[in-house]
C-alpha cells in the first residue's frame, strides 16, 4: 500500500497535492466553519481532509485513540464537502451487529434510492449501479476490520468510480490495511495545552477565562484530560455548576486516584474511564440506571435502529409508581446537561462509544450492577441469577442459557428485545418460544421488543406453532406494567389472542410489518392508555375497530 507522505500535520507544505484547478476548486467551496465547540484545534485536520477530498484521493483513513474526536471530524467534513459530490452518506461500523443486507439499505436509503432490494445480491448491484452513476463519499465510522466496508461496498467499485470516495475512521491503523494505492492515512492527535483549555473553559465557565482562584487548579485538570477532547468536555460539564475551589479540588483527587475499572494503565481506555468515571460517580441512583441502560441497550449493536427519546421516555415510564415521562424527561436532560448522552436531530439517543464500553464495563465487573443488564449473555448461570435480570438483550441462537431458566421468575426484568436474523424456520420458532416463555414469568416487564427479518414468511407448519404460542393465554393476562409492544414483520401474526388487547398500562403498539395481518379487533378500546399504534405495512389490513377514533 502506498500511502502519501505526511500522515501528521506540522509538516512541510510541500507535501500537498496542489494545483491550479484544486485550488480553484477549493475557492468555490464553503469555507470550513466550526459545527460546535468540539471541533477546537482541528481546522487543520478539516482543511487537510477537504483538500484530499477534492484532490479526488480515493481512500482517507481516519486513526486515533477513542475519544480523540475522529467521529466529528468525519461528520464535520461530510457537512462541508458533500456538495461536491452527487451522494453522501454516514455508516456506523458495529461489530457482530448489523448484517450487511441491513446497511446496505442504509446505504441506499441515504442515497434517496427509491426502490427497495429483495435481497444482499441485489442490494449490491444497485449500489454499484448508482456508483457507476454518481460521485459519491462514504464514511464508515469506527471501522474494526476491513470486512465491514468491503462486504457492503466492494473497494474495487469505489476505485473504478471517478471521483467517489471513501472516510474510514478507525482506532486501529492495520484496519484498513489493503486498500489499493490511493490512501491516505491521517492519525489524529491529542489537543495542545492551550486549545484543551478553551474547550474546557467552555464547558465549565462558558466565558474566556476561569476565574482567578480556580485557574491553578484547572490547568492541572487539564493536563489530567491529557487533551482527549471527551475528557475535556464531560469533565467541563460535571464542574459546570461547581465554583467553589474545594470542590475542583476534590475533582482533581479523584482524577488522580482513578477509580479502576481494568487495571491496565498502559491501555488507552483505561486513561479516559478513569476521567469519564468521575462523572458517573457523582450521579444519583437513578440517573446511574437511567446512563447504564442507554450504554448497554441503546446503542446500534442491539438497537440497530436508534432509540428515540419518545420511545424511551415511554418505556422508562411506571404509572403504577406514579413515575410519569415527564419525571424521566428531567433525569434524561441531566444527562444530556453533564455531556454523558446526546439527542441528535432526529430525536434518536446518542452516547459516546467510550461512554459505552466503561458503563459496560461498569455492569460487567461491579457486583452492584452484574448481571443487571444482559447484551451479548456471556455469563456464568449462578442461583437466583433470573431475581437480578432488569434488562436482556437476545439473538444468539447458540446460548443455552435462558431456555435453562424457564421456571425461574424474572422478577425484575423489564426490557426484553430480540433481532431475529434470517435463520432458518426451526431457529426462527425455538427463539420465539424462548421469549414467549420469558414474557410469562417476567410480571415487571415495560417493553418487549420482537423484530423478525424484512418479508420472512415462515412455511405453514411454524407459522402454526407461532400462532398457537401468541394465543396462549398465560402470554398476556399476567402483564401489567407493560408500556411498550413492538412485533415488527412476524408474518405469523394473523389474529389476536383472547386478552391481549386487556393491557391498560400498554402506551404505545408497533405492529409494523405484519404482512398477514387481516383486522385489528374492537377490544383495541380496552386499551385506555395507547397513544401509538403502528400499522405500517400491513398490507393484507382491512379492517379497523370503530373504536379506533376514541385513540386519536
Amino acid at each position: 500500500m502506498n500511502v502519501p507522505n505526511a500522515p501528521y500535520f506540522g509538516v512541510s507544505k510541500n507535501n500537498y497535492h496542489q494545483n491550479d484547478e484544486l485550488q480553484q476548486t477549493l475557492y468555490r467551496l464553503p469555507k470550513v466553519h466550526l459545527l460546535d465547540e468540539d471541533t477546537f484545534g482541528r481546522e487543520q485536520y478539516l482543511s487537510r481532509i477537504k483538500k484530499e477530498c477534492v484532490n479526488k484521493m480515493k481512500v482517507l483513513c481516519l486513526v486515533g485513540m477513542g475519544g480523540i474526536g475522529k467521529t466529528t471530524l468525519a461528520k464535520a467534513i461530510l457537512a462541508d464537502v458533500k456538495d461536491i459530490y452527487d451522494a453522501s452518506c454516514f455508516v456506523e461500523c458495529i461489530e457482530n451487529g448489523v448484517d450487511c443486507f441491513t446497511t446496505s439499505c442504509n446505504i441506499l436509503e441515504q442515497f434517496k434510492v427509491k426502490s427497495k432490494p429483495k435481497d444482499v445480491e441485489e442490494a449490491q448491484k444497485m449500489l454499484k449501479s448508482f456508483l457507476m452513476k454518481n460521485k459519491t463519499i462514504f464514511v464508515f465510522d469506527n471501522v474494526k476490520n476491513q470486512s465491514q466496508i468491503e462486504d457492503v461496498v466492494p473497494m474495487d467499485d469505489i476505485y473504478t468510480n471517478n471521483g467517489s470516495t471513501l472516510v474510514a475512521t478507525t482506532r486501529d491503523s492495520k484496519a484498513i490495511e489493503y486498500c489499493g494505492e490511493e490512501v491516505c492515512i491521517i492519525n489524529i492527535e491529542e489537543l495542545d495545552e492551550e486549545t484543551s483549555m478553551k474547550l474546557f473553559i467552555t464547558h465549565s465557565c462558558g466565558q474566556e477565562n476561569l476565574p482567578n482562584e480556580l485557574v491553578e487548579v484547572g490547568e492541572k485538570i487539564v493536563r489530567a484530560c491529557h487533551g482527549l477532547p471527551l475528557s475535556l468536555k464531560v469533565m467541563g460539564a460535571f464542574l459546570r455548576e461547581k465554583k467553589r475551589l474545594r470542590c475542583w479540588e476534590r475533582a482533581l483527587q479523584k482524577l488522580k486516584r482513578g477509580r479502576e475499572l481494568d487495571g491496565n494503565e498502559n491501555n488507552s481506555n483505561y486513561k479516559i474511564w478513569k476521567i469519564l468515571r468521575v462523572s458517573f460517580d457523582n450521579l444519583k441512583d437513578e440517573e446511574k440506571k437511567i446512563f447504564l441502560d442507554i450504554c448497554c441497550f441503546f446503542s446500534n449493536d442491539v438497537y440497530p435502529q436508534g432509540m428515540s427519546k419518545e420511545r424511551a421516555l415511554r418505556m422508562w415510564a411506571n404509572s403504577q409508581k406514579n413515575i410519569f415521562e415527564e419525571d424521566m424527561e428531567v433525569i434524561l436532560d441531566t444527562l444530556i446537561y453533564q455531556s454523558l448522552v446526546k439527542i441528535d436531530k432526529d430525536k434518536i439517543i446518542r452516547i459516546h462509544d467510550q461512554l459505552q464500553d466503561m458503563g459496560r464495563n461498569i455492569v460487567e465487573k461491579e457486583m452492584e450492577y452484574k448481571y443487571t443488564r444482559m447484551w451479548n449473555l456471556n455469563i456464568d448461570l449462578f442461583y437466583g441469577f433470573s431475581n437480578k435480570l432488569e434488562g436482556l438483550f437476545y439473538n444468539n441462537i447458540h446460548n443455552n442459557i435462558i431456555s435453562e431458566l424457564r421456571s425461574d421468575s424474572f422478577s425484575s426484568l423489564q426490557f426484553l428485545s430480540c433481532t431475529i436474523g434470517d435463520f432458518a424456520p426451526n431457529i426462527v420458532i425455538r427463539i420465539i418460544s424462548i421469549f414467549f416463555v420469558l414474557i410469562k414469568h417476567s410480571l415487571s416487564l415495560k417493553c418487549f421488543l420482537l423484530d423478525m427479518p424484512k418479508r420472512k414468511n415462515l412455511p405453514r407448519e411454524s407459522t402454526n406453532k407461532a400462532l398457537q404460542m401468541f394465543h396462549d393465554v398465560n402470554v398476556w393476562k399476567k402483564l401489567e406494567s407493560l408500556n411498550i409492544l413492538q412485533l415488527r414483520n412476524c408474518s405469523f401474526i394473523e389474529t389476536f389472542p383472547n386478552f391481549f388487547f386487556r393491557i391498560p398500562t400498554l402506551l404505545e403498539l408497533d405492529l409494523e410489518g405484519c404482512s398477514n395481518l387481516t383486522m385489528v379487533p374492537n377490544d383495541l378500546e380496552y386499551m385506555t392508555s395507547l397513544t401509538i399504534l403502528n400499522l405500517k405495512d400491513c398490507i393484507q389490513l382491512y379492517s379497523l375497530p370503530t373504536s379506533i377514533g376514541s385513540l386519536l
